[in-house]
């Protein structure tokens, strides 16, 4: 299996140097009923650091990185995570049946030096009747949903008008950054609202919800350091 996954990288990225991402995705989040974010383990991986004749680091993919990040590192780092305590304790609560759950792994490139991290509703999920959506932003690669005690993200609401931001209202700046300045200025928060008005409109939600409830998506965003926006995950949220 090690060789099947070495020999789809190099097809797919091109060599063996290339820093990718093993993603966590289990059928065990997502769901309208079962959100999960956070729960699991997702990791870095070097194909090199699998075919040298040691395991000392650093890696040969990013010398930053002080030991090896192999392919079977990678598969049991992610597929242990799906039992990790916080995990089965929060499936246990919501009754999900532990014999049935798995993980799976998505591959695909890794970025680093990212400009900053970013967490949008399509909606306003603290709010009912709000329809604006919801952008929380912080600096750098500091994460969003589990973010460090004390350290909050930027907070915008947006409001749209025929798939574009018509008004931004800046609730709250990021504890990172210096009063008055904003992690994503307003025309990356434009882009970022069309582009999110672009999902909504094909996304299809294939689970019966009750009419008083509203569902919004729950998505993942990065600004990578060349600049570029790219979305990491779309997930239902039942609000």
């Amino acid at each position: 299996m090690v060789d099947a996954i070495a020999t789809q990288i190099v097809e797919t990225f091109g060599g063996d140097g290339m820093m990718v991402r093993f993603r966590s995705s289990s059928n065990a989040e997502d769901a309208l009923n079962f959100n999960g974010a956070g729960l699991y383990s997702s990791t870095s991986v070097c194909l090199a650091d699998s075919r040298d004749d040691d395991e000392v680091g650093p890696s040969r993919c990013d010398p930053d990185q002080a030991s090896e990040r192999s392919i079977c590192r990678g598969l049991t780092h992610v597929w242990g995570s799906l039992w990790n305590l916080k995990a089965f304790e929060e499936r246990q609560w919501y009754g999900i049946d532990q014999r049935q759950v798995r993980m799976g792994i998505l591959v695909n490139e890794r970025s680093k030096g990212e400009l900053a991290n970013i967490v949008a509703f399509s909606g306003n999920p603290q709010r009912r009747g709000d329809d604006r959506y919801l952008v929380n932003a912080q600096a750098g690669e500091l994460d969003v949903v589990a973010a460090l005690p004390g350290v909050w993200p930027e907070k915008d609401l947006l409001t749209l008008e025929g798939g574009q931001v018509s008004a931004i209202e800046r609730a709250r700046g990021s504890t990172e950054l210096p009063k008055g300045q904003w992690v994503l200025d307003d025309a990356r928060i434009e882009e970022l609202g069309s582009a999110l008005f672009g999902i909504v409109e094909i996304f299809p939600v294939d689970a019966m919800v009750s009419p008083t409830a509203t569902v919004l998506l729950d998505t993942e965003w990065k600004v990578r350091a060349d600049g570029r926006l790219i979305v990491k995950q779309v997930r239902p949220f039942l609000r």
